[in-house]
C-alpha cells in the first residue's frame, strides 16, 4: 500500500507539472526588439536629412505608417530634435519641428502642457509607444483632440492608468476606434464619468472586452445610448454586476438584441431578469427576450423551464469593512422580474410545513449579513442553523417533483419548493459580526462556496468552512477562538460567540472555484467532488483519492504570480497556490474520504 501510494503522489506530482508548466522566462537583457514593419519609415539613426517632399520613395505627409516625422517636420527639415527629457518651459510642442512620437516614454509625457495636447494628431497619437500612455493624468487626457484619439489601437488603450479614466468625455468618447475598445479592463471601465458613457455606440459596445463590462455600475448604464445597447453580445451581457443591471431602463432593454440575450445561459437570463428595476421595466419590455420555453405573466412572475438556473435580486449587506461577503440571493423576493412573486422564504417555509415540521422550525434571513436562520421552538428549542444559499445550483425541479428536503452528493441539504426552486443550502457562518467581535481587531471573508477565511492579528490566516449546526458552548467558555485537534487529521477551530452559542469551524480549500478549475485542468482528473466537511474527493487515473487541506494559510514567498499552481515538498504533501501570494498545504490519501 505504501508503494502504491508514494506510485500515486509521484505520478500526480508529475502531471501537475506537466499540465501546469513553468512560466517561460525572457532572453537575458530582453532580448532585440522586433524590427519595424516593412513598410515603416525609420529615421537615419546618423542623423542625417529628412527625406525630401519631392522624393517619390518618401511616405506621404500624415501616412499613419511614419514613424517619426510629421508634417511640420517636413516643413521644416533643419528643425534640431526635441530633448525628450527636458521640455521646455510651455511644455512639448506637437506641432513643432523635430516632434517625434516615437521618443516618448510613460515618464516623459508629464513634458506635455495641457492644452499642446489638443495639436497631436490622429497618425501622431498612432505612433506612440504603448507603455507611454501610462504616464497621462486626468487633465491631459481631458485635453486630446476628440477626433485625434481615433488614432489610438487596443494596445495603447490598455495602457492607460484606470485613475485617468474620468478625463474622457462623451466627444472623445464617441470617437474612438471600435476595435480599441477591446483593449478596455474591468478597471479602467469602472472609472469612465458616467456622463461620458453615453458616446459609446454599437460598434464599440459589441467590442468590449466580456470582462471589461463588469466594471460598469448602475450610474453608468443609466446613461447608454438606447440604441448603442443593441451592440452588446450575449458574452458581454451575461458579465454585468448584479447591482449595474437595476440601471437599464425600458427603452434600453427594448432595444438589446433578442438572438443575443436568448443565447446566454438560463442563470444569466435569470439574473438580468431578476435585477431589472421592475418600477421602469414591464413584462411586455421583455417578453421579446425570452427563450421559448420560458413564460411571463402579465405580473411579472417567471415560469422558467425544469432544470432552468435560478437567480434573484442581490442581497445588501450592511456590515462593517472587516467583513467581506459574496454575491447573496435576497430570499425576500421571488422569481419574476425584479423579484416580483411569492417570496423564496416563504416557499422554504411552507416546504417545511409539507415535511411536518413547520411548527418547530421556520426560515429567516438576516437583514444584516443575509445569512439565513434556522431556529427551532416547542420541542426544538434551542436548536440552530445557518445557511449560505448555493447560487450557483438553485435550479427549477422537473414537472411534478413534491416539496422535501434531500442531500447532494456533497452532503448539503437541498430543499424543494411547492413551485419546484430546488434550494442547495451551504453551512455558514451564524453571525459575522459577532465572529468579528470574537476575534478582535481581525476581519472575515467568506467565498461563494462557504470557504471562510478568518485574518487573526497575531496569529494568522485561516480558512475553513463552518458546521451548519449551533449550539450551546458544551464548556462555557467566554467568547473567543478555540484551535485544537492535528493537521491534516481532526483540526478545527470553535468560536465561541458572545451569547454563548458555539460553532465549529473544520479546514477547507481556499478559492474553491479555482482549485476546482485547476484541478480539473489536470488529464486524468474527474469526479471532483468539494464536500461540506471540507474534504475534496475526487478520481485521478482511475485511483480514488481524497484530499484534506490545513487550516494554515502562509504566504508564499514567490508573490503573487497571477497563476494558480500546484506543487509539492519533499515530504510528498501538497501545496496550492491560489495565485495571489496565499499557499495552502493539504495531504492527500488513497480512497475516498467518510461520509
Amino acid at each position: 500500500m505504501k508503494k502504491r501510494m508514494t506510485s500515486i503522489i509521484f505520478i500526480l506530482t508529475l502531471t501537475i507539472f506537466c499540465a501546469v508548466g513553468f512560466a517561460e522566462e525572457p532572453p537575458p537583457g530582453g532580448g532585440a526588439p522586433p524590427p519595424p514593419p516593412a513598410d515603416s519609415y525609420t529615421p537615419d539613426p546618423g542623423g542625417g536629412a529628412p527625406p525630401s517632399v519631392d522624393d517619390p520613395n518618401s511616405p506621404p505627409p500624415g501616412d499613419d505608417k511614419m514613424t517619426g516625422i510629421t508634417t511640420p517636420q517636413v516643413n521644416d527639415p533643419n528643425a534640431p530634435p526635441l530633448d525628450v527629457n527636458n521640455p521646455p518651459p510651455d511644455g512639448f510642442d506637437p506641432m513643432a519641428g523635430g516632434f517625434d512620437p516615437t521618443q516618448f516614454d510613460k515618464d516623459n509625457v508629464t513634458g506635455f502642457g495641457t492644452d499642446a495636447l489638443n495639436n497631436i494628431t490622429s497618425d501622431q497619437w498612432n505612433n506612440f509607444d504603448p507603455n507611454a500612455m501610462a504616464g497621462f493624468d486626468k487633465d491631459q487626457i481631458s485635453n486630446f483632440d476628440p477626433n485625434a484619439v481615433a488614432g489610438f489601437d487596443k494596445d495603447q488603450m490598455a495602457m492607460f492608468d484606470p485613475n485617468v479614466m474620468a478625463g474622457f468625455d462623451k466627444n472623445q468618447i464617441a470617437n474612438f476606434d471600435p476595435n480599441a475598445v477591446a483593449g478596455f479592463d474591468k478597471d479602467q471601465v469602472a472609472m469612465f464619468d458616467p456622463n461620458a458613457v453615453g458616446g459609446f455606440n454599437k460598434a464599440q459596445m459589441a467590442m468590449f472586452d466580456p470582462n471589461a463590462v463588469a466594471g460598469f455600475d448602475k450610474d453608468k448604464v443609466a446613461l447608454f445610448d438606447p440604441f448603442a445597447v443593441a451592440g452588446f453580445k450575449s458574452q458581454q451581457l451575461q458579465n454585468f454586476n448584479p447591482k449595474a443591471i437595476f440601471g437599464f431602463d425600458a427603452l434600453q432593454v427594448q432595444n438589446f438584441a433578442p438572438g443575443e440575450f436568448k443565447n446566454m445561459p438560463s442563470k444569466d437570463i435569470s439574473e438580468m431578469l431578476a435585477n431589472f428595476d421592475p418600477a421602469k421595466i414591464n413584462p411586455n419590455d421583455v417578453q421579446q427576450l425570452l427563450p421559448p420555453d420560458w413564460n411571463i405573466d402579465a405580473n411579472g412572475v417567471l415560469e422558467p423551464p425544469p432544470g432552468a438556473n435560478l437567480a434573484f435580486p442581490s442581497f445588501a449587506p450592511q456590515v462593517s469593512n472587516s467583513i467581506k461577503l459574496p454575491d447573496i440571493p435576497n430570499f425576500s423576493k421571488g422569481f419574476g422580474l425584479g423579484g416580483t412573486g411569492t417570496d423564496v422564504i416563504a416557499g422554504l417555509n411552507d416546504t417545511l410545513a409539507a415535511l411536518g415540521v413547520g411548527n418547530q422550525f421556520n426560515f429567516k434571513q438576516s437583514p444584516v449579513d443575509g445569512i439565513l436562520h434556522v431556529k427551532g421552538s416547542g420541542d426544538a428549542t434551542g436548536i440552530q442553523f445557518a445557511f449560505l444559499p448555493d447560487a450557483d445550483k438553485m435550479v427549477q425541479a422537473p414537472d411534478g417533483t413534491q416539496p422535501g428536503l434531500s442531500l447532494n452528493e456533497a452532503g448539503h441539504y437541498v430543499l424543494t419548493t411547492p413551485d419546484g426552486m430546488q434550494i442547495p443550502l451551504i453551512p455558514a457562518p451564524v453571525d459575522f459580526s459577532k465572529i468579528v467581535d470574537a476575534i478582535p481587531g481581525g476581519s472575515v471573508e467568506m467565498g461563494s462556496k462557504g470557504e471562510t477565511l478568518l485574518n487573526i492579528p497575531g496569529e494568522g490566516k485561516f480558512m475553513g468552512i463552518f458546521q451548519e449546526t449551533v449550539i450551546p458552548d458544551p464548556q462555557n467558555r467566554p467568547p473567543g477562538k478555540y484551535y485544537s485537534g492535528t493537521p491534516f487529521v481532526d483540526e478545527k477551530i470553535e468560536i465561541v460567540l458572545e451569547d454563548g452559542t458555539m460553532q465549529e469551524m473544520l479546514p477547507a480549500i481556499q478559492s474553491q472555484t479555482v482549485f476546482e478549475e485547476l484541478a480539473k485542468s489536470i488529464a486524468g482528473v474527474e469526479n471532483l467532488n468539494m464536500k461540506k466537511d471540507g474534504t475534496i474527493d475526487l478520481v485521478f487515473s482511475g485511483t480514488p483519492i481524497s484530499l484534506k487541506p490545513a487550516l494554515t494559510i502562509a504566504k508564499s514567498q514567490a508573490g503573487s504570480s497571477g497563476t494558480p499552481t500546484f506543487n509539492t515538498k519533499n515530504d510528498g504533501t501538497l501545496i496550492f497556490d491560489d495565485g495571489n501570494g496565499n499557499i495552502q498545504e493539504f495531504n492527500l490519501q488513497l480512497g475516498p474520504s467518510p461520509n
